[in-house]
């Protein structure tokens, strides 16, 4: 049996024992932070994709609820685009009030910091809403704006107020209106909103053509 010779073995043992050397430490370092600089890039843009793929997604149900709904209560619905975010909108045939859904289903869904929300429309005049509240309402909404102190107010009278009608006045209620009308009949204004990231990210559209269903759809998909 063949044996190796005891001055190689000795010198082998020696490199196996010495483990490694700085530079190859290292080097080893700077690729580990190369490898964790990429993998974080990776997470950090498959968070924010699929962040506005769930904004789009959560606006394209909405529409669809607000529809559904607006149709089993014979109530008009609409949304409009405001402060960075879609807000719906229920009409109050008491009050002749266009009313912000401000909780529940229809509360406004989140949007990402860095992306911009853009809404078309056609085939409606909106600066015909106006006519929607009755002269009475006008009336009434700027009562309380007209000087008197509402402290002084009658207190029976005062009480049988609706609140959201003191709050709103004449200006006010011209500019609460939806720009979308998604009405009891089951029809719906045209409309498109483009949500578009910031730099090179991946827009998202939601469109309905007024009829058909409300969809989100990626730029990516629809070429």
């Amino acid at each position: 049996m063949r044996r190796g010779h005891p001055a190689r073995r000795s010198a082998l043992t020696i490199v196996a024992a010495r483990g490694f050397s700085l530079i190859e430490i290292l080097v080893v370092l700077a690729i580990i932070g190369i490898l964790a600089a990429v993998v974080q890039f990776s997470f950090t843009g498959a968070d924010g994709r699929q962040k506005i793929a769930t904004a789009a997604e959560k606006i394209a149900a909405q529409v669809e609820l607000a529809r559904t709904e607006a149709m089993q209560s014979h109530q008009e619905f609409g949304f409009r685009l405001i402060d960075a975010q879609i807000q719906f909108l229920a009409f109050e045939n008491s009050s002749g009030l266009w009313l912000p859904q401000e909780e529940g289903p229809l509360s406004a869904a989140p949007i990402p910091d860095d992306v911009r929300l853009e809404l078309e429309s056609e085939g409606f005049d909106h600066k015909a809403l106006d006519a929607w509240a009755p002269e009475e309402h006008i009336e009434e909404l700027t009562e309380i704006s007209d000087g008197t102190d509402a402290g002084t107010a009658d207190r029976s009278q005062s009480d049988t107020r609706d609140p959201r009608k003191l709050s709103v006045n004449n200006d006010q209620r011209k500019r609460v209106v939806p720009e979308i009308l998604l009405l009891s009949s089951g029809e719906a204004t045209p409309f498109t909103i483009l949500l578009q990231p910031e730099g090179d990210g991946v827009a998202w559209i939601v469109r309905s053509d007024g009829l058909s269903r409300t969809t989100a759809e990626s730029l990516t998909e629809e070429q």
